[in-house]
């Protein structure tokens, strides 16, 4: 009897032993993970939990380390797409102020009398013309900028596409008989239903003529 009770004393106090050393290693890990969290909340995108997979907190190293990438992946995406847009605001202002300045030359010109007559008229249709161009890109690029903000909704509706198509041609036969521009409109008298956006698919169709 007096074996069996030192023997159940020894194995409690192993077992106590045994759980203080894992309480001490939990704890240890515990302040490494904090350490590690605050290394990384400090900015510094490549700090990992290191942890042997047949530790207690290997499953929560883990998970925190996929965070960790996942945050850095999104981050990396975002920075690639602020460059992106600077690259594009570079590129739109100086396409923006080509046209600009060559409409302010012709209109200058014309009123500074630089040219007359026939000339002048020429000058002035031409500023005209170039503003109208000026004006459909802005469109263009605020659709743009719409998109890609998630502003621009989208309707979509199922229509006719031959028939819109045939409309949104007719448009244009006065402007290509004015300018003298050959044409040939063949569009099946089938009717062709899709689903799409109405408006949308009148500007693209716009400024694929234009």
């Amino acid at each position: 009897m007096e074996a069996v009770i030192f023997l159940s004393i020894i194995i409690a106090l192993f077992s106590i032993f045994l759980s203080c050393l894992v309480i001490r290693r939990v704890k240890k890990q515990i302040a490494e993970i904090t350490d590690a969290l605050i290394d990384i909340k400090g900015g510094n995108g490549n700090r990992r939990i290191l942890s042997a997979t047949n530790e207690l907190i290997a499953p929560l190293a883990y998970e925190i380390n996929e965070i960790v990438v996942s945050y850095e992946n999104r981050l990396s995406t975002v920075r690639q797409a602020e460059e992106a847009n600077r690259q594009l605001m570079t590129s739109l202002s100086h396409d923006v102020r080509t046209p600009l300045t060559t409409l302010i030359g012709y209109l200058d010109a014309a009123h500074k009398g630089i040219v007359t007559g026939k000339d002048r008229d020429n000058y002035i249709e031409t500023a005209r013309r170039k503003a109208h161009d000026l004006k459909e890109y802005i469109d263009v690029l605020f659709d743009w900028f719409k998109l890609n903000s998630n502003e621009f909704a989208m309707e979509i509706n199922t229509v006719e596409a031959a028939e819109l198509t045939r409309n949104i041609l007719i448009d244009w036969i006065p402007i290509f008989e004015d300018k003298q521009i050959d044409y040939n409109i063949d569009i099946p008298e089938q009717p062709f239903r899709v689903k799409l956006d109405t408006d949308g698919y009148m500007r693209i169709l716009n400024n694929l003529i234009q």
